[in-house]
């Protein structure tokens, strides 16, 4: 980070942090902003520099500033500082990364809790345009035009088989989802008045989420974090489903989500070797 854009975030915030070299996320790079003469609110911040829309396909800002905001009230949302869509870059409070290898029993719980909160969220009806995702725009705007330019027939195979997979998941109601859950997206939030058993489980990265498809999210529930289909099917979004729905619609949406991880990973690839 140059000097003058550090005094400009400085200004921005109000506050004379110190920025570090944080991390690399796989699209995006952080610094972390440190007080020298700490006081008793932010102290220490994560300052997100967005990466270039090559490194996020199907990243939409604006959407994600409207879900930000949607989200403020809840206790495992980000703390947002400030997001500076011009300039892009979003700054929020710093929260301890997750770097246990899978989630205890007391997370797993957190991590329902807040999805079941997510699906049952009712935006302002002015934002439901900004908040929707079109997934047929996805696959249109962001997809087809690479495999048309690359020319790459197995990557216009996955997309044609992923639309299809999609058609034929069971119908849920529209609601909001996050998109990319798993663990680099989970942190951890100590707060001065908590015993350090009770800290806070908090979902990071909503650059992807907006209303869609809940399917998604239910997938990487039992991908990522080994949390049973059981608990995942008692989740609002399937309330409609029948049992045998819920259990085949899972394992669809299993499949679904690793092949379109692999277009996801695809896409990107040659602007990530490009850095």
């Amino acid at each position: 980070m140059q000097p003058d854009w550090q005094h400009s975030i400085n200004q921005t915030l109000g506050k004379p942090y110190q920025w570090q070299h944080f991390a690399k996320g796989s699209s995006n790079t952080l610094y972390r902003g440190i007080l020298t003469a700490p006081d008793s609110t932010h102290s220490n911040v994560v300052l997100r520099i967005n990466g270039p829309a090559a490194l996020t396909p199907g990243v939409n800002r604006q959407r994600e500033d409207t879900l930000l905001k949607a989200l403020a009230p809840f206790n495992w949302a980000p703390a947002i500082l400030y997001n500076h869509l011009k300039a892009g870059w979003c700054a929020m409070r710093y929260y301890q990364p997750l770097t246990q290898a899978s989630l205890s029993h007391s997370q797993q719980q957190q991590l329902l809790l807040a999805i079941a909160q997510l699906q049952t969220i009712h935006p302002p009806t002015a934002h439901a345009i900004t908040l929707k995702i079109d997934y047929a725009d996805l696959w249109e705007d962001v997809y087809t035009p690479l495999i048309e330019q690359r020319q790459d027939q197995q990557a216009h195979a996955r997309l044609t088989s992923i639309q299809q997979q999609l058609s034929r998941l069971p119908t849920l109601p529209q609601c909001l989802v996050h998109h990319d859950l798993h663990h680099g997206n989970l942190a951890l939030y100590h707060a001065l008045n908590q015993q350090a058993k009770d800290k806070q489980l908090i979902l990071l990265d909503w650059e992807y989420g907006g209303i869609g498809n809940a399917w998604f999210d239910l997938a990487a529930l039992a991908r990522f974090f080994a949390i049973s289909p059981s608990k995942i099917m008692e989740l609002p979004a399937l309330q409609w489903l029948t049992p045998q729905q819920k259990a085949q619609g899972l394992q669809q949406a299993i499949t679904l989500s690793q092949h379109l991880d692999q277009l996801w990973h695809w896409a990107r690839a040659p602007a990530a070797q490009a850095e």
